[in-house]
């Protein structure tokens, strides 16, 4: 193990951390586990169109993941973790990930009273407005107005996060 902190690290752990998350979370889409489409939820934040939205979403996303894996690094160095194997370093990153995935399931309701695009109930559309503007539902405790399956979604997507983060992170380091 390096005595020396790079945040490059977290970086690379972080872009291969949410390589694996977004396929995850697009699995759980196509297998009908839930209906958010984080990339759309995001983006709907500064854009009302779908396709507007989408693009600058997974931007954000994957922002997210890059910064986190440097949060992530700052915290495995703050805690002085020693030197793991790469098949040995998975379960830290489980851990993260299941913290990290714990308080964004339980920040949801707040980031859903603060989201532009979160109608109480169903609105039709306005005569004249795009067809393929965004409507969310409010998105519950984990996610669960996202659709039942939803909260399992979060932590794997999370689990798979951090796990993924730490055997690469754990490689660099």
């Amino acid at each position: 193990m390096s005595s020396v902190f790079h945040w490059w690290q977290g970086i690379v752990a972080g872009a291969g951390g949410v390589v694996a998350m977004s396929m995850l979370m697009r699995m759980g889409m196509a297998v009908g586990m839930t209906t958010m489409d984080l990339p759309t939820v995001l983006g709907s934040m500064v854009r009302r169109d779908r396709a507007g939205a989408q693009p600058l979403g997974m931007m954000a996303h994957l922002v997210n993941g890059l910064a986190f894996g440097v949060i992530y690094a700052v915290i495995w160095w703050a805690l002085g973790i020693g030197h793991f194997t790469i098949g040995s370093a998975w379960w830290v990153g489980l851990i993260f990930g299941a913290v990290h995935a714990t308080v964004f399931a339980m920040m949801m309701p707040m980031m859903s009273a603060m989201h532009p695009r979160v109608q109480a109930a169903p609105q039709p559309a306005l005569a004249g407005g795009p067809r393929d503007e965004v409507t969310l539902p409010r998105f519950g405790l984990g996610g669960t107005g996202f659709g039942r399956g939803t909260p399992m979604g979060v932590y794997l997507a999370h689990l798979a996060y951090g796990g993924v983060w730490a055997i690469i992170f754990a490689a660099l380091v």
